[in-house]
């Protein structure tokens, strides 16, 4: 017993965190000032697209495969990766840079 306590006593927290912070922090429902956020960010990153850029990005965001995007919208998938590629490099610079260049 003396033993399991002295274990135990490793194990204290460093600090004890507010109740409405933990639950901040652990909460599965992001804060609606978040969603409005990201919301905003998501149309200004599809903003930037070209339309046929923009339609693969929303279906890949929907989850789909890019054969999949293919198929359904009738282009190779050698086309599709190349513009899946493009949709990450300019996404990319834009959020390194916050231009495009």
């Amino acid at each position: 017993n003396a033993r399991r306590r002295q274990r135990l006593h490793l194990f204290k927290p460093v600090c004890v965190i507010p109740e409405a912070a933990y639950q901040l922090l652990v909460s599965a429902e992001p804060d609606p000032q978040y969603i409005v956020g990201f919301e905003d960010e998501l149309e200004r990153l599809l903003g930037i697209l070209d339309p046929l850029q923009r339609q693969i990005a929303v279906l890949r965001l929907e989850g789909y495969s890019l054969p999949e995007i293919a198929e359904r919208m009738k282009i190779s998938l050698s086309s599709t990766q190349r513009k899946m590629k493009l949709v990450r490099e300019t996404w990319a610079c834009e959020l390194d840079h916050g231009t495009i260049e």
